[in-house]
C-alpha cells in the first residue's frame, strides 16, 4: 500500500505568510526539516505528521517504521523513544540516560537512502513489517543496506509501538565487488519467511 503523509497543519507556529512572525529555520536535527523526507517519498513534509500522537495513533505499522527510519536519519531520539515498546530489549525508564544512549549511535556517518516496505502483517493489536533500510556510509562510501522483520503491539493511547525485530544475516550488498542486491525483492522476499 502506497503511503501518503498524513493532513493537517504541520507547523501552525510558522505564519510568516501573514507577515506576523517571521519563520524560524529548519531544526539541524529530528523532525520539521525542509529536505525531503529520508524515507524515499521524495515529499516535503511527510513522516514528521506522526510526531503529533494523535496522528500517530491513526497510522499503520508500515508508517512507523518509515517514521522511525527518518528519526534515526534525523536524529529524533525523541520519537525513536515515542515509538518504542516498553517490553523492547532497548528500552530505559530513564529517558535521559536512553537518549544518551541513542545519541552515541553512529548514524551520523550514514546517508539515509530509503526505506522498502516488502511485507506487512496485522492481526488485531499485534504486526509484524518487512523492510529494507538502505544506508550508505559517507566516508568509505560502502552500502549498508539490511533487512528486518520487525515486530509491532498496538497501544490504545500511541498507536503501534516497536517490539523488536530480526535482522537478516545475509548481507544486501555483495562485499567482494560493493555491487547492490537491495532491489532483488523476488530474493529477499524468499528469506522472510525463513526467519534470520
Amino acid at each position: 500500500a502506497a503511503w501518503a503523509p498524513a493532513a493537517g497543519p504541520l507547523r501552525r507556529d510558522l505564519r510568516c505568510a501573514a507577515g506576523k512572525r517571521k519563520a524560524k529555520p529548519p531544526p539541524k536535527k529530528g523532525f520539521g526539516q525542509s529536505a525531503p523526507c529520508p524515507c524515499g517519498s521524495g515529499m516535503v513534509p511527510c513522516c514528521e505528521a506522526l510526531a503529533d500522537v494523535a496522528v500517530r495513533r491513526e497510522a499503520d505499522p508500515a508508517q512507523i517504521v518509515r517514521s522511525r527510519y527518518t528519526a534515526y536519519a534525523r536524529g529524533d531520539t525523541d520519537y525513536i523513544m515515542d515509538t518504542t515498546h516498553e517490553s523492547n530489549s532497548a528500552y530505559e525508564e530513564d529517558r535521559r540516560a536512553w537518549r544518551k544512549t541513542l545519541a552515541a549511535q553512529p548514524y551520523d556517518d550514514y546517508r539515509f537512502l530509503g526505506v522498502d516496505i516488502l511485507d506487512v502483517s496485522v492481526d488485531d493489536d499485534d504486526a509484524s513489517v518487512t523492510f529494507v533500510a538502505k544506508l550508505k556510509h559517507k566516508e568509505t562510501r560502502r552500502r549498508a543496506d539490511f533487512k528486518e522483520h520487525s515486530y509491532f503491539k498496538r497501544s490504545e493511547t500511541h498507536g503501534w509501538l516497536y517490539l523488536g525485530g530480526d535482522v537478516d544475516s545475509a548481507p544486501l550488498v555483495d562485499l567482494t565487488t560493493g555491487e547492490d542486491r537491495s532491489e532483488d525483492k523476488d530474493a529477499l522476499l524468499a528469506g522472510v519467511d525463513g526467519g534470520g
